[in-house]
């Protein structure tokens, strides 16, 4: 049995109540003369007796109810049979390791399970292959806080899935970086015109992922480009459609505009897409759908006349664009040469003119950048719900039933002694 609160055991200076209750309620009897004690010496002194043994057994009750009361207040709980789940979390399969795989076997003799980090942690061994791994960092730890398991955490530390606030890391779980391969890949191929063809390339590793583009000489008739060694995949060969954005900006500062407009103009180059802007758009023209629409309205949203919107305002402290609601981003309205440089103005902008959502979660699945866990996790969090506590098998319900119990027991002796 253990308590978990056992400051409340002070209270068992509650029993001086009933005693107190016992000893004042033993009065001295009142004096009656009588002239003769014959009678009295043949009365029956069993009932005497009896009375005095319920006082005895009113005060025993009495004091059993304060001390159940108090193991109520202090949270009395045994502890159950259930084991601590103890699990290994892998975000890549385990041959993919070689150099771990001492460690997973003593770890599995220790009575671990191996699991993916990804939602719900299924086991190894019931996957033929990899799966996705979803959910952010954070999210995956609050998984296994809930399941109140002790976890060792093997993961590439991918930087887009430290999402969100810093957090401290679980006491109950160990964090260990594995090594990143560098990965590269043919993203999207457009046909400029006869056999060219563009074909977009990235190379990611853990320390920067990149795009280069290439041209390749590649007979009209040919629809995909064939996949080739690694992980690259076949991918079609797109027809080169226009890009068509409309701009209404009102007031705004000219400097702004000219600088959000040779980025996009930048992006669209890049991609091989030949791309219309509309500077002069006062109201969208309901036969004419953009991909994109610049503007400083802060009542614009998407719809059937633009894919996607823009608008230039003021996004929290230190970031040139952030996504502000469904398909519409707020970028910063005193853009510089410098800024679009520095920063991954370019990278978001592309993301917003080629949106598919399949595409973009396959690049963030792909993408190899990682940082340091100690970037991200600001110490480490005191368990409030331990391993053990986490098996408690909490006796309220018990010491309340005792305890009416005891109460109507009481009450029936009270009011035998008195009779």
């Amino acid at each position: 049995m253990h308590l978990a609160e056992p400051t409340y055991l002070w209270a068992l200076l509650g029993l001086l109540v009933p005693l107190l209750i016992h000893l004042l309620s033993r009065k001295a009897g009142k004096v009656v003369k009588v002239g003769s004690i014959r009678h009295l010496l043949d009365a029956n002194t069993r009932k005497f007796s009896s009375l005095r043994f319920n006082e005895y057994l009113l005060f025993a009750l009495r004091a059993l109810a304060v001390i159940l009361f108090v193991l109520l207040l202090a949270g009395l709980y045994r502890m159950g049979n259930r084991t601590v789940p103890r699990w290994v979390l892998l975000e890549i399969a385990p041959e993919e390791v070689p150099e771990l795989q001492k460690s997973l076997d003593s770890l599995q003799e220790a009575g671990y399970e191996l699991r993916y980090l990804t939602d719900g942690f299924p086991l190894v061994e019931d996957l033929d292959t990899v799966p996705l791994s979803t959910g952010n960092y954070p999210q995956l730890l609050e998984q296994v806080k809930r399941a109140g398991a002790e976890a060792i955490i093997y993961a590439t530390n991918r930087e887009n899935a430290f999402r969100g606030k810093m957090i401290p890391l679980p006491e109950q779980v160990r964090w260990f970086q594995l090594p990143v391969a560098g990965r590269e890949r043919n993203w999207q191929a457009v046909r400029l015109r006869g056999d060219s063809v563009l074909i977009l390339e990235g190379r990611t590793d853990a320390t920067e992922t990149t795009f280069t583009r290439r041209t390749e000489q590649i007979p009209a008739g040919q629809t995909r480009i064939g996949a080739t060694e690694g992980d690259n995949p076949e991918i079609p060969i797109q027809a080169a459609s226009p890009i068509r954005i409309a701009m209404r900006l009102g007031e705004s500062p000219a400097s702004a505009a000219t600088m959000l407009e040779t980025a996009l103009q930048a992006v669209a180059e890049f991609a091989g897409r030949e791309i219309t802007i509309n500077k002069t758009v006062t109201e969208l023209d309901t036969n004419q759908h953009y991909q994109l629409l610049v503007t400083t309205d802060a009542s614009a949203s998407a719809g059937p006349r633009a894919t996607s919107i823009i608008r230039l305002g003021d996004p929290p402290a230190g970031q040139m664009i952030v996504q502000s609601g469904a398909n519409t981003w707020t970028v910063q309205s005193d853009l510089t040469r410098q800024d679009i440089l520095q920063g991954n103005l370019l990278v978001e902008l592309g993301s917003i003119l080629f949106r598919d959502e399949a595409l973009l979660a396959d690049l963030r699945e792909w993408d190899r950048r990682t940082i340091d866990e100690s970037r991200f996790f600001n110490g480490t969090e005191e368990l409030v719900a331990t391993a053990d506590a986490a098996q408690a098998i909490p006796l309220d319900q018990w010491l309340i039933l005792s305890l009416i119990l005891l109460f109507i027991v009481e009450r029936i002796f009270a009011f035998y002694r008195q009779a």
